[in-house]
């Protein structure tokens, strides 16, 4: 029986990041297990997206002052989807805090409009500094530091009065600290190749390439954006064989995770529970 889950990089926003109600039943679902393990490139892979998206909407919300141009700013990211789905959702999170906050100095739908703006960016930055606070505390144990990932998090710059995020890629032109391991494993690597085969997914294009490069060419550096294009199949070979990878993404997940024996847990947030 399998009592130690390996955390991807989904349920860890989902633990962090969202609504109160979902991020309560994300992290009973981690502490159902009896070892819980969070490697750090899942903290690496949300630094990089969904964190730096909810900095994206905190600045917007802060510099216009209007929650109507922010909603302006976020349909205008068409070609980004994952940013707009992002951005929706932290609105959503973020209005936990202000619903029914007094809006009674508010004699104009511009005044209200302003004031909607700043309570939302007030809740929206305390939520991204408590998620970079807990980041490490939503597991029994953290795993697989990266010596090359700086892990910084978001801070407040007071002279322009917005949030900046730290660093979130690995220094350039350096060999990835784990990479040297992963260059002997080059059964598993065929096998992963083998899973996404024919696939003409873009996120599967770069996850081959990061594959080909560990396989076919070890002297070559495994820098950061390599790193960041194995995606889903960096859990599938760092899972250890008694853990299951706990994720929302079971589609993608599944096919790399069992063709190198392991398993996978689907996570699902269903919003007419009572959970």
């Amino acid at each position: 029986m399998i009592d130690s889950c390996y955390l991807d990089t989904t349920v860890l926003v989902e633990a962090l990041l969202k609504s109160r109600r979902r991020r309560t039943k994300a992290r009973a679902a981690v502490q159902a297990y009896a070892k819980s393990l969070l490697p750090v490139y899942a903290i690496k892979e949300m630094s990089a997206g969904a964190l730096s998206n909810f900095v994206w909407l905190y600045n917007r919300l802060a510099e216009s002052r209007s929650l109507a141009k922010t909603y302006q700013a976020i349909a205008s990211n068409i070609r980004r989807p994952n940013r707009t789905t992002t951005s929706l959702e932290a609105l959503q999170a973020a209005n936990e805090a202000v619903t029914g906050l007094d809006l009674a100095d508010a004699r104009t739908p511009m005044q209200t409009d302003r004031l909607q703006a700043e309570m939302l960016a007030l809740s929206l930055r305390r939520i991204i500094q408590n998620a970079w606070r807990d980041r490490r505390k939503i597991t029994s144990a953290v795993v697989e530091e990266l010596e090359c990932f700086p892990d910084e998090g978001p801070f407040f710059d007071e002279e322009r009065r917005m949030l900046v995020m730290g660093r979130t890629k690995c220094p350039d032109r350096v060999d990835c600290s784990y990479a040297g391991e992963l260059r002997k494993r080059s059964s598993d690597l065929e096998s992963l190749l083998a899973v996404i085969k024919g696939s003409s997914r873009a996120e599967d294009n770069r996850r081959r390439a990061a594959l080909h490069t560990l396989k076919n060419t070890p002297r070559r550096k495994f820098e950061n954006e390599n790193c960041r294009n194995l995606g889903d199949a960096y859990f599938a070979l760092h899972c250890p064989e008694n853990s299951t990878i706990l994720t929302s993404n079971t589609r993608d997940h599944g096919p790399l995770a069992e063709a190198l024996g392991r398993t996978v847990t689907e996570y699902k947030w269903d919003p007419d529970s009572n959970g």
